[in-house]
């Protein structure tokens, strides 16, 4: 019976040392209680409980070092245009020909804090090179009343950088944003360019400034949208209204506060969504102290160029309202007059679904500026009207394909000419 017991814990021992698990036990003797049963095998490891002390965390599954991501986004603008002016002379009675033109966009964040954007927009460009000057005697007394210079256009493909910027926001709240881009002096130097009523910016914000800057813009974002500002420096070379005598050399210095009482309100002309009501009041703030320096390049003086933007804006279920007031006064130590201008413009649009895939918007704009106030004033007016058709209203973006039939008219009131016009333009974002 001893041998029998002796030849059993042998087994087991020898079954023990192949699962790898225990030494073999010491020799049972006969009052010798059964051998235990074996260890259960450990349960396989969890995330420790949040907060235990000496725990080791395993690393999330996207812990793995990740890509540069990059998004490519564009639109496609083409369109046609044809102006009229029956008072001007025979060659400027009458202007027509394709416009619009192209936009991509790309987006992206390499690394933590840090995202860049470029927006090429490309179009046709028309280039006027002089090609031969004469005399021209319109009375025929022999002395030269004017000299005629003969030019010849040449349409080449154009590229414009619209924004370039590099982007640094070490919180929500704040931004550093340096680059190519447009100062945020008006709400419409705000909106994108697919993001607009009609196919191109007012003319008034077209007057005061224009196109994009080089500079720094530093922008805070508040109350999620209720509360934006801005603070930024720039060249100044898309500022319009400058000193044509003179060559102007300063840094513009920006400011610009939108309040959103009912919610963040984006720079979006129109509401193709339908939304709650929301209201936005704004104002801009432009200043440039300027050097000035005649031909020889010498110093002729100096000038202080200051302009200021107020904006209203409000949108409920499809419809918009938008008005926006703009005011500049430039003094100079050469003259003793200060130049001063106004504009102003105001626009309207209402989104109507007309079934759930296809809705129209009926869109208006009326606009005026008043230059040089105190010499010779000179005052233009301008009315735009027209429909906007959105074939794909259902589309998460109603917008993403917009068609736009557009008529313009021109009152140019100090020379009593009158100019009228026609655009149609279809948008596609992709």
């Amino acid at each position: 019976m001893k041998r029998l017991i002796a030849i059993s814990g042998a087994l087991v021992a020898l079954a023990a040392g192949r699962a790898g698990a225990q030494p073999p036990p010491e020799p049972a003797g006969p009052d010798a209680a059964p051998p235990a049963a074996p260890a259960p095998a450990p349960a396989p490891a969890r995330a420790p409980e949040p907060g235990v002390a000496g725990a080791v965390v395993a690393p999330p599954p996207d812990a793995a070092p990740k890509t540069p991501r990059l998004e490519v986004s564009g639109y496609l603008a083409p369109g046609f245009g044809l102006k009229g002016r029956p008072d001007a002379l025979p060659r400027d009675r009458l202007e027509y020909g394709f416009v619009g033109g192209a936009g991509l966009i790309f987006k992206a964040a390499p690394f933590p804090m840090w995202s860049a954007n470029l927006h090429i927009v490309l179009s046709s460009q028309l280039l006027n090179l002089v090609t031969g000057a004469s005399e021209a005697d319109f009375n025929g007394d022999n002395i030269p009343d004017a000299i005629v210079v003969s030019e010849q256009r040449f349409e080449l493909p154009g590229k414009l950088l619209e924004e370039a910027t590099v982007t640094f926001q070490p919180a929500q709240v704040f931004a550093l944003r340096g680059g190519v881009l447009r100062i945020p002096f008006t709400v419409q130097q705000q909106s994108p360019n697919t993001a607009l009523l009609f196919p191109n910016r007012s003319q008034p914000n077209e007057v005061f400034v224009s196109g994009s800057d080089l500079g720094v813009l530093a922008e805070g974002n508040f109350g999620d949208g209720r509360l934006r500002g801005s603070v930024g420096i720039f060249n100044g070379s898309s500022l319009g209204l400058q000193l044509r005598k003179t060559v102007p050399r300063g840094i513009v210095y920006s400011f610009r506060a939108d309040v959103n009482p009912f919610g963040d309100f984006p720079f979006w002309e129109g509401d193709a969504k339908r939304g709650r009501f929301r209201l936005g009041l704004g104002g801009g703030l432009l200043y440039r102290p300027e050097t000035l320096f005649n031909d020889a390049g010498y110093t002729a003086g100096s000038a202080d160029d200051v302009r200021v933007s107020a904006s209203l804006r409000m949108a409920v279920a499809g419809l918009y309202v938008g008005i926006e007031y703009l005011h500049r006064t430039q003094t100079d130590t050469i003259s003793s007059r200060p130049k001063v201008a106004d504009g102003a413009y105001t626009q309207i649009s209402y989104f109507i679904p007309v079934r759930p895939s296809f809705a129209l918007a009926p869109i208006a704009r009326l606009g005026i500026t008043v230059e040089n106030e105190n010499v010779e004033p000179r005052q233009t007016g301008w009315l735009d009207a027209g429909f906007s058709f959105f074939p794909r209203a259902d589309a998460p973006e109603p917008d993403a394909l917009k068609l736009t039939l557009q008529y313009l008219l021109e009152r140019r009131f100090t020379e009593g000419e009158d100019a009228h016009g026609f655009v149609a333009q279809v948008q596609l974002k992709f």
